[in-house]
């Protein structure tokens, strides 16, 4: 006989879920609730579709995959795909409930199975994960509401909405309720849940990386050993990239492996996360996690340098800013060791570092030259050879092509303004001026003034005295005014 690890049944939805001595947990590696109005309208029409329809007509609900375990007591539903739809129902019944009243004992008896907890007083049968449950809990027990974030909000709305709609036909849409269907899902004990989570998302909206990482690290773990790694890491970790997660993750990818032409398609950053941490063990999972944290400490202060005491290093990492962010990977590296008092990188060597990244940067750009993979490379040489000045600086372009770029180089880009007259239109960082190429320009203005008083066909020759190692946007406006 051929050994499955998945079992399926077609069941009465509100059966299901008021089913004796079970729960339904979402576990904290699941996305956040996020139905919008939109969704929960039209399951409303299907609802009361069906409900004007044949007696012996249903509406499928479409899968609900779960992985059950007991404690002789209690069974608990730990679901795997189908939390937005289940949440959603709970908050249906929940209307229907605050509707309906106690207008009908058996009635009121049916909500309070789908709503409450088969043991614990006190309890919904559904487990949200963190604010959610608490919203949750406020909306069936009439408690105190959590702040509002962004799956509270949804939870309320969505119930506001239910609440809103259901005035007039409750008892319709009720019935309605009780005609649906859905095929359970149930992984048995030797299943891979993270494998059939991915192929039952990959022809849906697809998820962030962060959030395929997330799944990831989480998914194995029990429950304690969830929340603990997401209290002690994942939530801070969040707090500290805010929208840069996905970002942050690929920085974080190259700095360990020196690559960056390996993030391949949508989801290249989980494909080399999962390479690099292949099914770790909780033990190991604690210790790497504490490392993703305290890297992403120092990327906060990348993204927004004012967290920096020092005010010399705050500019000077604004500075680097101007080139936009593909140096972090090295600076996460080279900045987590100033803060650790490591090696060799101390605060002189750290704004040392921070001033040759702005010269290699300005120079590749004044001269046209590649920058791809440079953040890589460095960060190889850095693994290689440590204090990174001396890989910068075989990487930075010379004076002389330097000299060579200012004098013959046309400008970047020629735009036309609104007015038909001529402007200079630079390469730019969103819709402003990139201050590079603002300084090249004053420095091209000034060098041809000083070029069309020497001999005709002589070459320019700039002034003297121009720094050869560190030219970045301060130096190279001290040179134009020369």
């Amino acid at each position: 006989m051929t050994y499955t690890n998945v079992t399926a049944d077609a069941v009465n939805t509100i059966d299901w879920l008021s089913a004796a001595n079970t729960t339904i947990a979402v576990p904290l590696y699941q996305r956040q609730y996020r139905w919008e109005i939109d969704g929960c309208g039209q399951l409303l029409a299907d609802i009361r579709a069906v409900a004007t329809g044949d007696a012996r007509q249903t509406h499928f609900l479409g899968l609900i995959l779960y992985k059950a375990t007991s404690n002789g007591e209690v069974t608990e539903r730990a679901l795997v795909d189908g939390q937005q739809r289940i949440a959603t129902l709970m908050l249906l019944v929940a209307a229907l409930r605050d509707t309906l009243g106690n207008s009908d004992e058996a009635i009121a008896g049916q909500f309070h199975g789908v709503l409450l907890h088969p043991a614990l007083a006190g309890r919904t049968r559904l487990k949200l994960r963190k604010e959610g449950a608490l919203e949750l809990d406020g909306i069936v027990f009439g408690g105190p509401l959590p702040e509002v974030g962004v799956e509270v909000s949804h939870l309320r709305d969505n119930y506001d909405f239910f609440l809103k709609e259901i005035q007039n036909d409750a008892l319709a849409v009720w019935d309605g309720l009780q005609k649906l269907e859905h095929v359970a899902i149930t992984l048995q004990e030797h299943a891979n849940p993270q494998q059939v989570f991915e192929s039952l998302n990959s022809t849906r909206t697809p998820l962030r990386n962060h959030e395929l990482i997330h799944n990831y690290i989480l998914m194995g773990l029990t429950y304690e050993q969830q929340i603990k790694i997401e209290d002690s890491f994942w939530i801070p970790i969040e707090e500290n990239t805010g929208d840069a997660l996905d970002s942050f993750l690929r920085d974080y990818l190259i700095l360990r492996t020196g690559r960056n032409s390996e993030f391949r398609g949508e989801h290249g950053v989980y494909d080399v996360f999962k390479r690099e941490f292949p099914r770790p063990s909780f033990e190991s999972l604690t210790t790497q996690a504490a490392e993703w944290k305290e890297y992403s400490e120092v990327y906060r202060i990348l993204l927004d340098p004012a967290g920096d005491a020092d005010e010399e290093v705050r500019r000077q990492l604004g500075y680097v800013n101007t080139f936009g962010t593909a140096m972090y990977p090295l600076l996460l590296w080279v900045y987590r060791d100033y803060q650790l008092q490591l090696e060799e990188i101390n605060r002189s060597a750290l704004l040392e570092i921070l001033e040759q990244l702005q010269s290699l940067y300005l120079r590749k750009m004044v001269v046209g030259a590649s920058r791809d993979h440079l953040a890589a490379q460095l960060c190889r040489k850095r693994r290689q050879y440590g204090y990174p000045i001396r890989a910068i600086a075989r990487k930075t372009p010379s004076d002389e092509r330097i000299r060579q770029a200012l004098t013959h180089r046309p400008l970047p880009t020629r735009d036309t303004s609104s007015t038909g007259s001529t402007r200079t239109g630079w390469t730019r960082t969103g819709s402003r001026i990139h201050p590079v190429w603002a300084v090249w320009a004053n420095c091209r203005s000034s060098t041809s003034s000083r070029s069309s008083r020497q001999t005709p066909g002589a070459a320019m020759e700039p002034a003297s005295g121009m720094p050869s190692a560190k030219w970045n946007a301060r130096s190279t406006a001290r040179y134009c005014r020369r």
